[in-house]
């Protein structure tokens, strides 16, 4: 089950889910307001039992995005990289897509095995102190496509206006892989609904707690996308 469709016209919603006890409620929900789930497992604990919750929720019809965040790009995952990708390859046959740090040593081989198993990937990037000039972040959206990626997601710290206009020039860009944005802090709020109303094809917002800054509730962020013809 993929988590983008290429013709789609609209975003589709991510939900980051960020403890067990959230997402034990969302796998016996009868309705979600998101399209599609992420388990942000460095927060939720690699040793909790989420492989069943996990395939609930797809026999739901609603796609699992599994998230082990390491440290180095802002979660919480301190293990060495062996251990994470062990982790994420063992995660393969229960989930949807995984997302990987493009700039990680895991990224190459997790992206390997998710396309042998068909299962997506979300090559993702992340910059919490700043938003890079735009040669980096396109050298990030190539090596996102050439690592296969079925999304490349670049998120920064955005402090102006100036930092809003690179991101929207690296939209406007892109040529080849889905891409998506995400302006970070409370400089960055409306781009939360700016970016995905602009093209990019993942909103994300969170279901238990915000996981990013500037983080929108699934439900707020779903009415204002709606509000603007984008649901």
């Amino acid at each position: 089950m993929s988590i983008i469709d290429r013709a789609q016209k609209n975003p589709r919603i991510v939900g980051t889910i960020t403890s067990l006890a959230a997402l034990k409620k969302e796998a016996v929900a009868t309705r979600h307001a998101y399209d599609v789930a992420e388990l942000r497992l460095d927060l939720i604990g690699v040793s909790a039992r989420w492989q069943p919750l996990a395939k609930k929720l797809i026999s739901r019809k609603v796609p699992v995005l599994l998230t082990i965040r390491s440290a180095v790009e802002g979660g919480q995952f301190e293990g060495p990289e062996k251990e994470r990708i062990k982790l994420y390859l063992d995660s393969l046959p229960h989930v949807s897509a995984v997302d990987v740090e493009i700039r990680s040593k895991a990224f190459a081989p997790v992206s390997k095995a998710a396309h042998a198993a068909k299962v997506d990937v979300v090559g993702s990037y992340h910059d919490f102190e700043k938003t890079p000039d735009l040669h980096p972040l396109l050298n990030v959206m190539s090596l996102g496509h050439r690592g296969k990626a079925a999304v490349v997601k670049i998120a920064a710290k955005v402090s102006g206006p100036g930092d809003v206009a690179k991101l929207f020039m690296v939209q406007a860009m892109r040529v080849l892989t889905p891409l998506c944005l995400i302006g970070m802090g409370e400089e960055a709020l409306y781009t939360r609904v700016a970016f995905p109303c602009a093209g990019s094809c993942l909103a994300y917002g969170y279901v238990d707690k915000p996981a990013a800054p500037g983080q929108l509730p699934c439900a707020d962020l779903g009415r204002l996308l709606k509000s603007l013809g984008k649901r």
